[in-house]
This record gives C-alpha cells, structure tokens and sequence, in this order.
C-alpha cells in the first residue's frame, strides 16, 4: 500500500494519517461531520483503478478506529458487479467505512450525444450496491480526461436534468 501511495503522491500514506491522527483535529468520514465543530479533517477516497489498494488503505484506517468514505468508480474493471466484488464492498462497509458511487454517468451520456437513459447509468450500480444493504452516501462525479477537455461542462435537454435531479431528491447527499 505504501509504495503504491507514495509513487502516486510523494507521501508515505501511513505517516501522512498517523501524524493527522495524533493532533486534535478529528478524522472523519462524510456522514460524521458535525459543522458546529471547528476542526475535523473528512477522508474520502476516489478509487478510480487501484481496488486492492484501497482495501489495504480501508483496513489500515479501520485499525486506527477511523472512518472514512470510498467513492468506487462504476465504469471500471473492478466493479464487475459479482457477488465476489460485493463481498469485498461488504467488508469495507463493515469496517465501519462509508460507501459512494464515483460515476462517467454524464460523460458516458456525452459521448452517446445525449442519448440514452442516464438515470439508468446512476441507478444500475446504486441497486446493485444497495441490493447487498450497503447504505450509498452519495455520488460524485469523476474527473475524466473527457470532462476536462469539454471544460466541465454538460449541457443537457431539459428532461435529461430533470432525471438527474429526481435521482439525487431519493436522499442521496452527492459527494463534493
């Protein structure tokens, strides 16, 4: 996990939380944070490959009793949607960590010229998450070379917003 972290980041992952988690500052997943509180530091991982990594990271965190978030990337090759996949969702879950979808849902949209059924992009991997009774926190959208080059900006039909917008009204916070 470190080498991994550390080629990606320049830090040393276990340093880097160790030392946060030594000072008064409280670490917290998304769910937890309390806004009267003045000093908190939220973690959320955006695992957009490296799935075996990010299970080592969740079981570092869990053993320093923290809690944290994984927004799991539904366009990418390890979220195959088996029931082994789902196992291992589960075991992070348990750990005490949040779970959220990472989601292409608008680029996939985008690059379809605005066709297809992009509540069924969002829903397909919110079902299957919640089918296993993994509570899903929220959704953010990934950063995708596409979305940076179009400059971020998404311009729909009125009924494609509209879809988008009744997905996130079922009580799903969407990750920022």
């Amino acid at each position: 996990m470190n080498n991994f972290v550390k080629s990606q980041t320049g830090c040393d992952y276990r340093e880097l939380i160790e030392g946060i988690n030594a000072t008064p500052i409280r670490l917290c997943d998304q769910k937890s944070v309390d806004i009267n509180e003045k000093r908190y530091f939220g973690i959320r991982h955006d695992v957009d490959d490296d799935w075996p990594t990010s299970q080592k990271m969740a079981e570092f965190e869990a053993s320093l009793g923290l809690k944290t978030t994984y927004y799991l990337l539904d366009s990418r090759r390890y979220f195959d949607y088996s029931p082994a996949f789902l196992k291992e969702v589960k075991a992070i879950n348990n750990l005490g960590h949040e779970i959220g979808i990472h989601n292409d849902a608008l680029i996939r949209w985008k690059m379809a010229g605005d066709k297809g059924d992009i509540r069924e992009m969002l829903d397909k991997p919110l079902r299957y998450l919640r089918s296993a009774g993994i509570e899903v926190v929220g959704t953010a959208a990934h950063g995708d070379q596409i979305c940076r080059d179009m400059g971020r900006k998404f311009e729909g039909t009125k009924e494609s917003q509209a879809s988008i917008s009744s997905i996130f009204s079922q009580g799903i916070r969407i990750g920022v």
